[in-house]
């Protein structure tokens, strides 16, 4: 069985890596946005896997902005089960996570094997399971389910607000881009074009800072394809020739449209998909994903984005 030290430096890494895919492929979706390109989240997904085996070197500006956003997400949390629970609700278990921000950054630059996605969010499971056996069962159910999302969207207020933290993501991101570019340039529509936008750091930090609701996208689809893999629900979309005058949205999960909270409903629907896309030809936007859309949905922040059991 891992040690405690060896769980909470798995805490720590895959909340970074899971963070910086995150970030750095709502950064990616949204310079391509601002060229009129329209990328999906499944043409990333070798990217994903890249960047999930190398993590940003600790001691730099970048793992301490990700230190300082386990700490908010964990406090977002606490605020929310207390608020749910009442005052006198145990919540140590919410400590001991802040702690591993401390505890793990020397000792995580990188992660042990090379994980899918899914797999990273696994393993975080996993070793928060390990780490917090004893405590409070409900507290420690709703870390593993609302964890990853509440710390990728503290991660991005942090890089926006931090301008040496940005700096350094955004080298590493070119430096993880670099290394794939044979991969997605053969995959993703005017990826050149996109790669040299990404390299203006002040255009590619607008970027960021425009993809809230891009990142709630992804993190939805995070947690759904998690959900899929459990229950090997998948849907394929067969597009060979399509032509299309308008918008073009598909997605395995729900489809919502219009201003408003995203539903509850649609946040668990366990589901995944694959496009063919062959010779497709569209007028307008193309949205499309393994889990729901949402357009237009206000981002879930804070404590009323994952609601406590």
């Amino acid at each position: 069985m891992p040690t405690d030290i060896q769980n909470r430096r798995t805490i720590y890494g895959v909340l970074l890596a899971g963070a910086s895919a995150l970030s750095g492929d709502a950064t990616l979706m949204a310079t391509a946005g601002a060229l009129g390109v329209n990328w999906a989240s499944e043409g990333l997904v070798r990217f994903w896997e890249a960047r999930l085996t190398l993590l940003p070197v600790p001691g730099t500006p970048v793992t301490r902005a990700a230190t300082r956003a386990i700490k908010r997400a964990v406090s977002t949390l606490k605020d929310a089960y207390r608020k749910k629970h009442g005052p006198g609700v145990d919540l140590k278990a919410f400590e001991l996570v802040r702690d591993c921000a401390d505890s793990a950054v020397e000792a995580a630059q990188s992660l042990d094997s090379p994980m899918t996605p899914v797999a990273a969010e696994d393993a975080l499971s996993g070793a928060l399971a390990q780490l917090l056996h004893g405590h409070d069962a409900q507290a420690v159910a709703f870390l593993q389910r609302a964890l990853s999302g509440e710390v990728a969207r503290a991660f991005r207020q942090e890089l926006t607000a931090d301008t040496e933290a940005w700096q350094s993501f955004h080298g590493w991101l070119i430096e993880r881009v670099a290394m794939q570019v044979g991969a997605l340039s053969g995959t993703l529509e005017r990826f050149q074009e996109v790669h040299e936008r990404l390299g203006h750091h002040q255009q590619s930090l607008e970027a960021l800072e425009d993809a809230a609701e891009r990142l709630e996208n992804l993190i939805t689809q995070f947690q759904q394809a998690r959900v899929a893999a459990k229950t090997g629900t998948t849907h394929s979309f067969q597009n060979i020739n399509l032509e299309v005058g308008r918008d073009l949205t598909q997605a395995a999960g729900d489809i919502v449209e219009g201003r408003g909270e995203i539903p509850a409903a649609s946040r668990g629907v366990g589901s995944s998909a694959t496009f063919n896309n062959t010779g497709v030809r569209v007028g307008g936007s193309v949205k499309q994903a393994g889990g729901s859309v949402y357009t237009g949905a206000e981002p879930r922040t804070g404590s009323d984005s994952s609601t406590p059991d």
